[in-house]
């Protein structure tokens, strides 16, 4: 996540500046964690500014290392569309949800699925299998997790352009999840008794139980 947290701030200084590192005037730390996709405090600590500096830094040696790539790149996530308490894919009670909990991000206090961004060097499920088990303390080998769908509207994610990929899974009634790292609470709901949710995760689970056969 820093890596490309950083990636994303020298693209920003970049495009405004070019790639000589003497022409980059420093931003003020608030326009520093937004550019890098940071979440950005209402009031900033000296933690968050010594933050913004670090993440400032490491985009300005970047550049003078022309490791930055000349065309934008997309980020990408995973989300897990996880099922309990049926007898079978055609009759699921619940899914997972998590109530976001980073002051600063999108939808922050919004029900979403379990889920995040892939680390450089993983693959989609193994970075699905590390979220679930950061996020929500749930051990789900791959083999146990079926791909749903690629979801890539330019505007999915107001952060900028991510493309974010679903899996699904079932998992016994007697699993009880927990939320941890910045998942502030996680709970079941019923599939016909869904709250509204972050980003197009509506989608995902549309998808995930259209591809399961349990809707037309």
């Amino acid at each position: 996540m820093r890596l490309q947290r950083v990636e994303k701030l020298a693209t920003h200084i970049a495009r405004e500046f070019g790639r000589t590192k003497g022409e980059a005037r420093r931003w003020p730390a608030e326009e520093i964690l937004k550019a890098a996709g940071a979440p950005v405090p209402e009031t900033l600590t000296d933690t968050d500014r010594y933050f913004a500096n670090e993440l400032w830094e490491e985009a300005l040696e970047m550049l003078s290392k022309g490791h930055l790539y000349q065309y934008p790149k997309a980020d990408h996530t995973v989300d897990a569309v996880i099922f309990r308490e049926c007898s079978n894919w055609r009759n699921p009670a619940q899914i997972l949800l998590i109530k976001r909990g980073r002051e600063g991000e999108p939808y922050y206090n919004c029900w979403a699925l379990p889920g995040g961004f892939m680390d450089p060097g993983e693959r989609l499920v193994d970075a699905l299998v590390r979220e679930l088990q950061e996020e929500v303390g749930l051990q789900i080998p791959t083999k146990e997790l079926t791909l749903v769908d690629v979801f890539d509207a330019p505007d999915r994610d107001p952060r900028g352009r991510v493309i974010s990929t679903a899996f699904a899974a079932f998992v016994s009634p007697d699993v009880q999840p927990k939320a941890a790292d910045d998942a502030k609470e996680c709970r079941w709901f019923a599939v016909d008794e869904l709250p509204d949710l972050a980003f197009d995760h509506h989608e995902s689970i549309i998808s995930a139980m259209e591809k399961a056969g349990m809707v037309e």
